[in-house]
């Protein structure tokens, strides 16, 4: 995959020739072991723009391989995909991360040679352009971020070596990156180290001027900080320091703090302590992406176990925290990338006008000022893989926290956490802490009540208590007769900006036609677990596509996917989507005269329902 991919059995090829079929390959082999669902193979074949049949297509082709590498053992199905059973050393990719951990190590042990001999050997590993140009949409950006690991273990190797003293023997391998690679000032710099440390002081100097010409040509900037101090000390004739670290190639502001940006803690929070535990290890674990993805339904708290999360590993990330918040599930544009990273390169002290308009440069930028720090990047409310892949750092120093409503299967190598509403013991504690204590525990049984009306959703839970803190004289049993009135359950649950309702549109917004006529249909099927063919049945569609739309709302936090004991699926929806979902049908399926007689029965409970925005 370091090049074109080719495989083999042994001492045997195995013909493996068209592009599609060595694309799937590809995406099954980057996460030996895991199910890669259909949906992301359909974009790594096909991108934005598949076929209609690319579900079968995806299906031939896994055959079409399973043939080619004469074992399917080894390509197995498993639902919502497929699964690739290989060892790590069997794959190029991961024996290259491996190896190059392992010269890391010993370069931190002070076993120069060791480092040398492990990274030399997961460079030869390369043949060319990873995964030879093929594949579409996460594929691209995998190998391009493969490319840039590939530099980034170049330049460490070659930074070692100039500490051992072999600048000479360097000069025609540097000469030749350079040449490549123009504007980036850290293999420049060590051109001209070793061309100085040769005796060839003046081609040094040379070396220094070409770099100032190209930086000012294709971004009008000067040479960073790091080359300037180099071609300082080779005018003045003296030692030169080996260069052992990315140069900054632009002005820094006067701002040095280390940014502390994490929201207040959660005074309330309750339950998730399995959550939040694992989240702790997958954090400071030593992996070489640490990428840990919250994925939750509309209200279910990600933000609070993100944020407890943060906090809890503050002082495992001494050179600051950034929080940033994507807009993923809001009205209007999800946060723009570029401007996102133009905020965190001036947190951390990138001048304004140093930062690059190109999305592709500012993010090398924003991982070369990374590349030496150890910092956690919180990620709220992502809308999709694009968003977040131009904000992840480029090494294994710093550690990235993303909450979304979406899966974000594509996002690769991240660790995935879904978290669902709380339990009935950890809903009465979120209770008792909103609403105070005493009341709950003066009417446990109403307080249960309110616990299982609400399902468990922080959000609602919240919001009870908000209305009960602003109501004293109101009793937890008054509040579970009106959240028992299901046509004014969602109208009791809002309270300033805590409104269970607008969480729900939010998403609701965010879905195709379709997908928005499927979950109103759901809102008509009951409180019970249901099957495809049940849906197939209320929308009047063939059950495929009834399933497609399925699988589209669960993947989207939606629907929760059960497994009954015949092993076929059935889909939950949480009792406040249905309500939200039969509101919906009843405002968009209905014809206008019956939301006039609503109005006129009950003006007070449908005002907030009728002046929501228009839904397009």
């Amino acid at each position: 995959m370091l090049g074109r991919v080719e495989v083999a059995d042994g001492a045997r090829a195995v013909p493996l020739t068209a592009a599609k079929h060595q694309a799937l390959l590809v995406s099954c082999l980057l996460d030996p072991g895991r199910v890669v669902s259909v949906h992301r193979l359909v974009d790594a074949l096909w991108g934005e723009r598949p076929p209609a049949t690319a579900p079968a297509l995806v299906h031939t082709y896994v055959c079409a391989v399973r043939r080619a590498l004469g074992a399917p053992e080894r390509l197995l199905t498993r639902s919502p995909g497929y699964v690739m059973e290989v060892g790590p050393q069997e794959v190029d990719v991961h024996r290259f991360a491996a190896l190059a951990a392992e010269g890391r190590a010993a370069a931190e042990r002070q076993d120069l040679a060791g480092a040398v001999e492990a990274m030399r050997e997961a460079l030869l590993l390369w043949r060319g352009p990873a995964f030879g140009g093929v594949g579409e949409s996460f594929l691209r950006a995998e190998a391009t971020r493969l490319e840039e690991m590939r530099s980034a273990v170049q330049e460490e190797r070659i930074s070692i070596e100039l500490r051992m003293g072999r600048g000479a023997d360097l000069v025609p391998e540097l000469v030749g990156l350079v040449a490549r690679q123009p504007l980036r000032e850290r293999p420049r710099g060590q051109l001209m180290t070793a061309l100085y440390r040769a005796g060839r002081q003046a081609e040094a100097l040379e070396v220094y001027r070409e770099g100032r010409r190209v930086l000012n040509e294709e971004l009008g900037l000067d040479p960073g900080v790091e080359l300037q101090r180099l071609q300082a000390e080779i005018l003045a004739g003296g030692p030169v320091r080996s260069p052992d670290g990315p140069p900054e190639p632009v002005r820094l502001t006067g701002r040095r703090a280390a940014p502390a940006e994490l929201p207040p803690a959660v005074s309330d929070f309750v339950g998730r302590e399995r959550e939040t535990a694992a989240l702790r290890r997958a954090l400071l674990g030593r992996e070489a992406a640490r990428v840990c993805v919250v994925v939750g339904m509309p209200g279910c708290g990600k933000t609070a176990l993100a944020v407890t999360a943060g906090h809890s590993v503050r002082a495992d990330f001494p050179d600051g925290q950034l929080f940033v918040d994507l807009h993923g599930s809001r009205p209007g544009a999800p946060a723009d990338p570029s401007g996102v990273l133009r905020r965190l390169l001036g947190t951390l002290g990138i001048a304004g006008d140093a930062v690059p308009d190109d999305l592709e440069a500012g993010t090398a930028l924003f991982r070369s000022v990374l590349a030496d720090r150890r910092m956690l990047l919180v990620l709220d409310d992502a809308a999709g893989e694009r968003q977040v892949r131009s904000l992840l750092p480029g090494h294994s120093g710093c550690a990235v926290l993303v909450t979304s409503r979406r899966l974000l299967a594509g996002l690769e190598g991240a660790g995935r956490f879904t978290i669902g509403p709380l339990d009935a013991r950890s809903g009465a504690r979120l209770l008792a802490e909103t609403a105070g204590g005493s009341r709950a525990e003066a009417d446990p049984e109403s307080a249960a009540r309110i616990v299982e009306l609400c399902g468990g959703l922080p959000l609602a839970l919240r919001a009870v208590g908000a209305r009960l803190g602003v109501h004293p004289g109101r009793s937890l049993a008054m509040m579970v007769r009106r959240l028992s009135d299901e046509d004014r359950r969602l109208d009791e649950l809002a309270v300033g900006d805590l409104a269970v309702r607008a969480s729900l549109e939010s998403s609701y917004r965010c879905l195709s036609p379709g997908e928005r006529k499927a979950l109103r249909g759901i809102g008509r099927l009951g409180v019970r677990p249901f099957r495809v063919s049940a849906l197939a049945a209320h929308l009047n569609v063939p059950e495929s596509t009834a399933e497609e739309l399925a699988e589209r709302l669960a993947e989207a936090q939606l629907l929760e996917i059960q497994v009954d004991e015949s092993g076929r699926p059935r889909y939950r929806c949480h009792e406040l989507l249905r309500l939200y979902a039969r509101e919906r049908t009843d405002f968009e399926d209905k014809p206008p005269e019956y939301r006039l007689n609503q109005v006129a029965i009950e003006p007070v409970a449908t005002t907030e329902k009728l002046q929501a925005p228009p839904l397009h």
